[in-house]
This record gives C-alpha cells, sequence and structure tokens, in this order.
C-alpha cells in the first residue's frame, strides 16, 4: 500500500518522507499550544483540525511537494538528520522569526533531494546569529547537512528567510 494516500488530500502532499515505511510530520508541544492545539494529532481528522487552529491563529503552512516516491534512495542513517533540519527550521519560523506564513518544499532528481523552508518572518543576520550558536538550534543546521553530505544555504533579509538543503541520493557513503 501506498504511503502517499494517507499523506495527501485533494492531491497536496503533507508530510516529509523520512524512513522508507514511516513519514515524519511537523509537531512542537509548546508551538501549537500558543495556537490552541492542545494535543498531538493522532489520526487525519485531529491533523486537520489542527490546520485549521493555526491558520486561525494567523499562521499559515504551504507544502509544496512534487510526487515522492514512497522511497527514495537516501540511506536510512540519512533521513532521521533531514527530518530534524526540517523540524529545526520551522521551528526557528514561528519561534524566533515570527513568521506568519511559512512554506516548505520538497522535490528530488536521481541525484538530489532538494528541501526548502521559506518564512515571511522579521529575518536575522545569518553570520553573527551562526558565530553566536552554541551546538544547538541553528549551527546544528550546518553539522546536519555535512554528516548527510549535502548542502545547506540559510538566506535571510527583512522579508524573511530561507534554509535550502541539498542532499545528494544513492551516494554509497561510510555508515
Amino acid at each position: 500500500a501506498s504511503t502517499t494516500k494517507s499523506a495527501s488530500l485533494d492531491g497536496k502532499f503533507y508530510a516529509l518522507p523520512y524512513m522508507y515505511y514511516s513519514w515524519g510530520m511537523f509537531y512542537r508541544k509548546d508551538l501549537f499550544e500558543k495556537a490552541g492545539v492542545k494535543a498531538e494529532p493522532k489520526n487525519w481528522a485531529e491533523f486537520t483540525d489542527a490546520c485549521k487552529k493555526l491558520k486561525a491563529a494567523g499562521i499559515a503552512l504551504h507544502w509544496e511537494t512534487q510526487q515522492l516516491e514512497d522511497t527514495l534512495a537516501l540511506r536510512a542513517q540519512d533521513q532521521l538528520p533531514v527530518l530534524r533540519i526540517v523540524q529545526e527550521s520551522l521551528t526557528n519560523a514561528l519561534k524566533h522569526a515570527k513568521a506568519k506564513t511559512i512554506t516548505l518544499r520538497v522535490g528530488h532528481t536521481d541525484a538530489e533531494l532538494d528541501v526548502r523552508i521559506e518564512d515571511d518572518g522579521q529575518g536575522f543576520d545569518v553570520d553573527s546569529a551562526l558565530a553566536q550558536a552554541t551546538g544547538k538550534g541553528l549551527s546544528s543546521l550546518g553539522k546536519r547537512a555535512r554528516v548527510l553530505g549535502g548542502q545547506l544555504q540559510i538566506s535571510s533579509s527583512d522579508r524573511g528567510s530561507m534554509v535550502w538543503l541539498r542532499v545528494p541520493l544513492g551516494v554509497q557513503r561510510p555508515s
């Protein structure tokens, strides 16, 4: 059975594949509670209800995904770091940038997984923030990308920020 059917509605995908048999969705208790979502969604109805509450709180989440395969040529040990980069980027957009619109774009070619998280938040000085990073959050994004053999770009302006992750697919690296 296809996992894409359980993570889509009207042809739009609302999840990110992070293991060959599972999908991950963003959930951060403290941020969701601020928007009136009191518990982690357990089914599709609760998930769509949570989305409505986020929208009512003024937060618009846009998912733009091309048709993703049930399995990508991404090693099992690389899948969780990709998910963590997405989660940290979403957390930063909500918590620090105070973004009202966040767009997650996920696509791939035969050679590369392409993930972009863009927001309309208040922006920040990337070089200064990275220089002051203490090992968690923003600095962990780059470390995770390097472990993946991927490339990470972070850009920001007064109109928002973008985190762009590119991870090679089908590449054999030491475990």
